[in-house]
C-alpha cells in the first residue's frame, strides 16, 4: 500500500479533530489567524513524545505501523514549517528541526528496509532500488528548508533529491518509482515531484529540464480522463493502473501537488469536490469511489461509510485549499468537528478518539498552499548556494 494514503487509515480509525482546530471560527483557518495554527502546532509538538514507537500505532503489522510511524514525523515537520510561514515563532522552526531528526533515525524506515533489502538512505548512490518513500522525506526535508535553512543538513537533503532526480531523469514522462518490489502509486510520485519542487524553492535552483515534462506526462498517464481523478495504484512493469481512481490518492496528490504545480493541484482540488463531494446543509465529506464504482475500502481509505472515506475527506480538506475553496474546506471541517470528541480538559486540547499521525495530517492539510500564496522567488540564473 501506499504510504501516506495508507497513513491516512488512522484518521479513519481514529478521527482526530482536536479542540484548537474546532473551537475558534473555522474561517481563521482561511485567513489564516495564527491563534488556531500555533495552538495546534503546539499540539502535535506534545503528541510526538520521546518514546513514540511504531508500536504505539497499534496495527500490528510492521509495515503499516512503520508507515504511519514515519508519517507522524514527515507532515508534522512539513505542518511546522507551514506554520512558520503564518506565525513567525521561533518555535514552530524548532518543531520542525525535531520532527526532521526523529524521522531520520533509521528505525524510523526500517519497514522500507525490509522491504527493500537496504536502507533507503545508504541506496542514494545507486539506483537499482527507487525508494519512492524517499519522496515524503524530501517533502518534509524541503518545506522545511525553505523556511529554515539551519533546519536541515543541506547536504543530506540535496543527495536525497540528486537520487530521486536520477532515477527519474532518464525515464519515459510520467514514469512511476516504485515504492515498494513490484508496486507503484502515483499519489507516491507526486510526492517526489513536490519535493524536487520544494528543493528548487528552497535552495533557489531552476528546476531540472526534464522536470515539467516528466509531470505533464504524470498528468496524462494517471489521471482517469473520465472522473479527472486519480488512479490509486499501477502496475510498474506495464505502467497500466491496477486500481481504480480514488478518493485518498487524488485529494493527497492535490496537497504535494500543490508545492509543485498550482494549477495542476487546483485542478485536482477540483475533481475532488466536483465527483466525490457530497454536502448535507453546512457539512461536507467525500467518497472513496466515483459514482458507479462499489468499493469496499482498504488501508488506503480506512472504513466506509455509505461510500464515504474519512480518510479522503481528510486529506481533502488539503485540495481545499489547493483549489481555491474555503467555504468546502470549512464545510469539510465542520463535518470533522461534529464527529470529533474534543479535550477541553486544561491540559488537554485533543481529541479523546485522537492521536498524533492524524493531528500532524490536519496541521500539514489546513497550512498547505493556496493559489492566492504568493508566488515563489523565481531562481537565479547562476550557480546554486
Amino acid at each position: 500500500m501506499s504510504p501516506l494514503p495508507a497513513l491516512a487509515a488512522a484518521l479513519g480509525l481514529d478521527l482526530l479533530t482536536p479542540a484548537a482546530v474546532c473551537d475558534p471560527d473555522r474561517a481563521a483557518w482561511t485567513a489564516p489567524d495564527p491563534a488556531p495554527v500555533a495552538a495546534l502546532s503546539t499540539l502535535v509538538d506534545r503528541q510526538l513524545r520521546p518514546d513514540l514507537t511504531a508500536d504505539d500505532f497499534g496495527r500490528h503489522h510492521a509495515r503499516f505501523d512503520g508507515e504511519w510511524w514515519l508519517g507522524s514525523f514527515a507532515m508534522a515537520a512539513a505542518g511546522f514549517s507551514a506554520a512558520q510561514r503564518v506565525d513567525p515563532d521561533p518555535a514552530h522552526g524548532a518543531r520542525a528541526a525535531r520532527a526532521l531528526d526523529r524521522m531520520l533515525d533509521p528505525a524510523v524506515r526500517a519497514f522500507d528496509t525490509a522491504a527493500w533489502g537496504t536502507d533507503m538512505l545508504d541506496d542514494l548512490d545507486r539506483d537499482d532500488h527507487d525508494h519512492a518513500v524517499l519522496g515524503y522525506v524530501g517533502v518534509a526535508m524541503g518545506a522545511a528548508r525553505r523556511v529554515d535553512r539551519d533546519a536541515v543538513d543541506p547536504a543530506l537533503h540535496d543527495a536525497v533529491v540528486a537520487a530521486l532526480s536520477r532515477r527519474l531523469a532518464d525515464q519515459p514522462p510520467g514514469h512511476l518509482l516504485q515504492t515498494y518490489p513490484g508496486e507503484a502509486y502515483p499519489v507516491d510520485n507526486a510526492a517526489v515531484a513536490a519535493a524536487i519542487a520544494l528543493h528548487a524553492e528552497a535552495t533557489r535552483q531552476p528546476e531540472p529540464p526534464w522536470f515539467r515534462p516528466w509531470l505533464a506526462g504524470w498528468a496524462s498517464r494517471w489521471i482517469d480522463p473520465a472522473t479527472g481523478l486519480v488512479y490509486q495504484s499501477a502496475h510498474p512493469a506495464t505502467g497500466r493502473p491496477t486500481d481504480h481512481p480514488r478518493g485518498s490518492g487524488t485529494a493527497l496528490s492535490a496537497w504535494f501537488l500543490s508545492h509543485a504545480d498550482p494549477g495542476l493541484a487546483a485542478r485536482l482540488g477540483a475533481a475532488t469536490r466536483d465527483t466525490l463531494g457530497v454536502r448535507l446543509l453546512d457539512h461536507a465529506a467525500v467518497r472513496e469511489y466515483p459514482p458507479g464504482i462499489e468499493g469496499r475500502g482498504d488501508i488506503d481509505s480506512g472504513p466506509l461509510v455509505m461510500g464515504l472515506s474519512v480518510s479522503a475527506s481528510g486529506f481533502a480538506l488539503g485540495a481545499a485549499r489547493a483549489a481555491g475553496d474555503p467555504a468546502w474546506q470549512a464545510n469539510l471541517l465542520d463535518t470533522a468537528c461534529l464527529f470529533a470528541a474534543p479535550d477541553h480538559r486544561p491540559d488537554g486540547g485533543g481529541a479523546m478518539t485522537g492521536g498524533v499521525l492524524g493531528n500532524a495530517i490536519l496541521l500539514a492539510m489546513l497550512t498547505g498552499p493556496t493559489p492566492a500564496d504568493p508566488p515563489a522567488a523565481p531562481p537565479p540564473a547562476t550557480a546554486p548556494e
